[in-house]
């Protein structure tokens, strides 16, 4: 991670050999490769922060999270993605998948959380828990920054496979911000923080309602609240009448 780093330093400081374009490209594939072991290692913090720093498409990483995908994210398009990464990337595990092995890693492996949670003494279902969370949270903290680039016209450009000849392509999804916004705030309806949540679809979004429903079924208030936010004005009527039937 060190020599990566500094790679990127070097760029900012314009001490390097190639052109601007092949070394930037050069850095995003070397921050892309370390964020993909760190991530299944459960190393979720940097994980993201490397991710970022790699501006991967938020596609990719939501396809690991099952229990967020929705059907936003299918197989319908192509995404853009580093030859020399393809396989890393499309193959890369589930969330659960991860967490499962990590269980299992001994004590002397390289998983931070594994290490943390074997010495707090956790049962297996506090382990997984707890790592979802962690996993939870580097993806919200993941999709806000990428949110706020993409909203200000930064993140991503695209990949120049004229000077960098590491481009391919493997389909895992659809519409990016739709995936970005909506994702963002289903993992606010789980972690029940309902005032981001509204201040999100307040404002400026591309969120899918009927995506988002299920999530807040439990919390009736918040999803008319929502509903009304985002103008569905039938459906707010509709569950309103269906939960004073209920009482």
């Amino acid at each position: 991670m060190r020599i990566v780093d500094e790679e990127r330093r070097r760029g900012r400081r314009g001490e390097i050999e190639s052109d601007k374009t092949t070394h930037q490209g050069t850095v995003r594939f070397l921050h892309l490769l370390v964020a993909s072991h760190l991530m299944s290692r459960g190393i979720f913090t940097k994980a993201g922060e490397y991710f970022a720093k790699g501006k991967i498409d938020p596609r990719i990483l939501v396809r690991s999270f099952p229990t967020l995908r929705g059907k936003l994210i299918g197989s319908a398009e192509e995404v853009e993605v580093y030859q020399g990464l393809n396989d890393v990337l499309s193959s890369m595990p589930s969330i659960e998948d991860i967490g499962e092995l990590s269980f299992f890693i001994d004590d002397d492996a390289d998983s931070l959380v594994t290490r943390r949670l074997s010495k707090e003494n956790l049962d297996a279902d506090e382990h997984r828990e707890r790592f979802m969370n962690e996993a939870n949270d580097m993806l919200a903290e993941f999709l806000r920054k990428t949110r706020t680039l993409r909203r200000k016209g930064g993140g991503s450009r695209g990949l120049d496979s004229r000077k960098l000849d590491m481009v391919r392509h493997f389909r895992p999804c659809c519409a990016n911000i739709q995936v970005i916004d909506t994702t963002l705030a289903k993992l606010l309806a789980n972690s029940g923080d309902t005032p981001e949540l509204l201040s999100l679809l307040a404002g400026s979004n591309d969120c899918v309602s009927s995506e988002l429903e299920p999530f807040l079924e439990q919390r009736p208030y918040v999803l008319v609240t929502v509903m009304r936010i985002q103008g569905k004005i039938e459906r707010v009527l509709e569950l309103l009448q269906s939960y004073v039937q209920n009482i």
